[in-house]
This record gives structure tokens, C-alpha cells and sequence, in this order.
């Protein structure tokens, strides 16, 4: 059932970033949207936490309450 809700959800997604009015209307204020596969999204978003853990890391940020 989420798997079916998920893909459906990107097919959507997907076919309204690239149709021709979308992709003028996000032109028009300098965005570039790439579009992927579900699979492909949590792959990218695996690698971002990697990598923005490391940058926090090495930066010693932390969150101040």
C-alpha cells in the first residue's frame, strides 16, 4: 500500500516538474528541477546525511536551546 501511494505520488510528481508550462514557470526564477525514482531520492537523501553529518561534525556545530 505506501510503496503504491509512493510511486504514484513520484509519477505525479514527476510528470508535472516536466511538463513544458512547469518547466517555464520554474525557469523563470532560476531553478533547474531534477526529477528521480523513489529509490533514487532516498539514495541521494542517504548520501546528503552523510554528508552534512560530516560537515557538522568537523564544524563542531552545535544546536544551542
Amino acid at each position: 500500500m505506501k510503496a503504491d501511494f509512493v510511486a504514484r505520488l513520484n509519477t505525479e510528481t514527476v510528470r508535472i516538474i516536466q511538463s513544458p508550462e512547469e518547466k517555464q514557470r520554474l525557469a523563470k526564477v532560476g531553478v533547474d528541477a531534477a526529477t528521480s525514482t523513489p529509490a533514487g531520492f532516498a539514495d541521494y537523501m542517504r548520501a546528503d546525511v552523510v554528508k552534512w553529518s560530516r560537515v557538522i561534525r568537523e564544524a563542531k556545530i552545535q544546536i544551542i536551546e
